[in-house]
């Protein structure tokens, strides 16, 4: 069952009503089923369902369905995937988790609620965020505020951890990142 914590009664009630369903189901049929109720289903029901990915299914046989929900431009749909869920973490490959991550830091969520992320990181995300960076400061928009999240400042190069000094000292970046680059 999934933790109640961060769930509505509704999105609560339809996870449990979509176990059951599920539950009657024989196996091959579950994951058809799954992905018919998802691309029928509202918002809200997208949102129920994405929400309880990992507790109806842990061995990742909906991977297509949740790469598919990713597309999504709607920022509730989306953060029922991304947020407070493991299912990404445990069963995107590499590249699709990255996206993801780009993805909630673009639409302004918080990704200190990606579960997984910090096992997760590497050279590959670091550079992908450092590009982004330098995207949003080339732009003069705010750098996104979870960014340095995104970074195994462990990870760095020395080039990659002088420049982003560098920036520290010019203030050109959010709170946060002074802590991590002292370290």
């Amino acid at each position: 069952m999934p933790d109640d914590e961060g769930w509505s009664q509704l999105q609560l009630a339809r996870a449990l009503l979509l176990a059951q369903v599920l539950d009657q189901q024989p196996e091959a049929g579950q994951l058809p089923l799954l992905r018919q109720l998802f691309l029928w289903g509202d918002d809200q029901e997208k949102v129920a369902l994405l929400k309880a990915l990992d507790w109806l299914d842990s061995r990742g046989a909906c991977l297509e369905l949740a790469l598919q929900a990713g597309r999504t431009s709607n920022s509730q749909v989306f953060a029922a995937l991304a947020l407070d869920t493991l299912y990404p973490s445990r069963h995107y490959p590499e590249r699709a988790f990255h996206q993801l991550v780009l993805k909630a830091l673009g639409m302004g969520l918080d990704v200190s609620r990606l579960r997984g992320l910090s096992e997760r990181q590497g050279v590959t995300l670091n550079q992908l965020a450092l590009d982004l960076l330098d995207e949003q400061l080339a732009a003069a928009r705010p750098v996104s505020g979870g960014l340095y999240l995104a970074i195994a400042f462990n990870l760095l190069s020395p080039a990659q951890h002088q420049r982003l000094l560098g920036l520290c000292r010019q203030q050109c970046l959010p709170r946060g990142w002074h802590e991590h680059l002292a370290t």
